[in-house]
C-alpha cells in the first residue's frame, strides 16, 4: 500500500474506534472533518490534473482523498506521448469551465 494508502486507512480507523467507543457521532464526520485531519496528520495539497499514461484509471501512489477531484486525462502509452500530445491536453484543462474529477 502508498503512504497516501495507509493514512486513508489510518484515519478510517481511527474514525471507526471513535465510533464504536462512543467518543464521537457518525453523525459528526463528515468531508471537513475528514479534510481537516488529514491535513494535520499529512498536510499534501490537492491533485488537480492527473495525466494517466495507462489504459486503466489508476492512482498511480497518489493519495486517494487528494485526487477526489482530481481532473483524469488519458495520454496513452507514455512512449508514444510527444510534446504537442502534452500541450493538447493541458489546453484542455485550461479550457475546463468546472474542474471537479473527469
Amino acid at each position: 500500500a502508498t503512504a497516501g494508502e495507509r493514512l486513508s486507512w489510518w484515519l478510517f480507523d481511527i474514525r471507526c474506534s471513535a465510533v464504536l467507543e462512543g467518543k464521537l457521532s457518525i453523525d459528526d464526520i463528515d468531508e471537513a472533518q475528514v479534510e481537516r485531519r488529514l491535513q494535520a496528520a499529512n498536510p499534501v495539497p490537492e491533485v488537480e490534473l492527473v495525466l494517466q499514461f495507462c489504459e486503466e484509471t489508476l492512482l498511480g501512489g497518489l493519495p486517494p482523498w487528494q485526487c477526489r477531484n482530481s481532473h483524469y486525462i488519458h495520454m496513452g502509452r507514455l512512449r508514444e506521448v510527444t510534446q504537442q500530445t502534452v500541450h493538447a491536453a493541458l489546453q484542455e484543462y485550461n479550457a475546463l469551465r468546472q474542474r471537479h474529477g473527469s
